[in-house]
């Protein structure tokens, strides 16, 4: 954050920030500076590097989609979250549990730890994304 308006306080000049400016429009993101209100921003997490924080925009913005405005997930309803290690995927395991879902997602055997640390229950898939048959599902 280079400058702010007047009446602006969410943010001061020298802040990492991080949104989707004027989506779907273009707002010149691949330019050096741009201009944007307040509430198009949010902070960037403080352990993620710009990179990280400048992914967030729209894998969010496609999990929240999904699950909250247009499955309406609510609590003690169950989840299958496909590619629930991946961009889109990880974010909504985390929505659907902060909404009270039991989650079971998919994932190959090595992700099976950060889903676990996300609160999904996981399901084993195959290196051509096809689930494994010899069990169902591994609750921890």
């Amino acid at each position: 954050m280079e400058a702010v308006g007047s009446g602006v306080t969410r943010f001061v000049p020298g802040d990492r920030v991080y949104g989707m400016p004027q989506f779907p429009y273009q707002a010149g993101g691949y330019g050096e500076y741009i201009t944007a209100r307040s509430r198009q921003l949010a902070a960037s997490p403080r352990k993620a590097s710009d990179i990280e924080a400048g992914a967030i925009p729209l894998a969010g913005l496609t999990a929240w989609q999904s699950l909250i405005e247009a499955a309406g997930v609510r609590e003690g309803q169950r989840v299958l979250i496909h590619a629930a290690a991946g961009g889109v995927g990880h974010l909504a395991v985390q929505l659907a549990r902060w909404r009270g879902a039991y989650v079971i997602g998919t994932a190959s055997a090595g992700k099976h730890d950060r889903l676990r640390e996300l609160g999904a229950t996981s399901r084993s898939t195959t290196g051509s994304g096809r689930s494994r048959s010899r069990s169902a599902t591994s609750t921890w």
